[in-house]
């Protein structure tokens, strides 16, 4: 019983933590959707193709996607999908 709060504690301080460092905003919808987004708001589409067994695309989404860098870029200019 007493692990409960605990969990509750550590998974509210990641959220927390997490929300300071941008990451990269993944639109959903269907594809018409996103390039109606896309043209309304006068941004190419940035479109993440992988596979569960690509290690590129693994280290891609783990790295590149979470470097505050990167993703400030790729939110400012791009709608990612």
């Amino acid at each position: 019983m007493t692990m409960f709060p605990t969990l509750l504690v550590y998974a509210l301080l990641t959220l927390i933590q997490g929300a300071d460092e941008p990451k990269v905003n993944f639109s959903s919808g269907s594809f018409r959707q996103i390039l109606a987004q896309a043209s309304l708001k006068h941004k190419p589409v940035f479109i993440d193709v992988s596979t569960r067994l690509c290690v590129p695309c693994k280290k891609m989404e783990r790295e590149a996607f979470n470097t505050p860098s990167i993703a400030q870029i790729i939110n400012d200019h791009f709608i990612a999908y």
